[in-house]
C-alpha cells in the first residue's frame, strides 16, 4: 500500500472496498484532511459521524494513530521498514477500558511510492 503524504490542510479522497460480508458499507468515500498532528475524516467506517485521529510520530519510521469510535479506543502503531518496502502494523482496541482485540499485520508495498509533496 503506497504511503499517503499530505501537507497541512490539503484534502484527499479515500475510496475503500471490501470483499468480506461485514456490517459496514462495502464501498464508500471518506474525505480526509491532515491538520497538524490530527487526521480529520468526514465520516467513520461504521457510521456517518465525523472522526478525528491523533497522530504521534515516534521516529522517522514509526507513527501511532489514536482514534475513538463510539465505545472503542484504538491505537495503531505503523512502522515502515527497508526503505518503506514493508509495513508492520500493530493495532490495539479497547472497549469499556478493557483490551478486547490485538492485531498484527505485515504488509508488502506492491507499487512504488508516490512523489514527495512539494512545499
Amino acid at each position: 500500500m503506497p504511503a499517503i503524504a499530505l501537507a497541512g490542510g490539503q484534502r484527499m479522497t479515500v475510496t475503500s472496498s471490501s470483499r468480506r460480508n461485514l456490517t459496514y458499507e462495502r464501498e464508500g468515500t471518506i474525505e480526509a484532511t491532515l491538520w497538524g498532528h490530527q487526521l480529520l475524516r468526514s465520516r467513520e467506517y461504521l457510521s456517518d459521524s465525523p472522526l478525528k485521529t491523533n497522530i504521534r510520530q515516534v521516529d522517522e519510521h514509526e507513527s501511532i494513530f489514536g482514534t475513538h469510535y463510539e465505545q472503542w479506543h484504538i491505537h495503531e502503531h505503523n512502522r515502515l521498514i527497508d526503505r518503506d518496502r514493508y509495513r508492520s502494523r500493530a493495532i490495539y482496541s479497547w472497549a469499556d477500558d478493557e483490551l478486547k482485540i490485538v492485531e498484527h499485520h505485515h504488509e508488502v508495498r506492491l507499487e512504488g511510492a508516490a512523489p514527495p509533496v512539494e512545499e
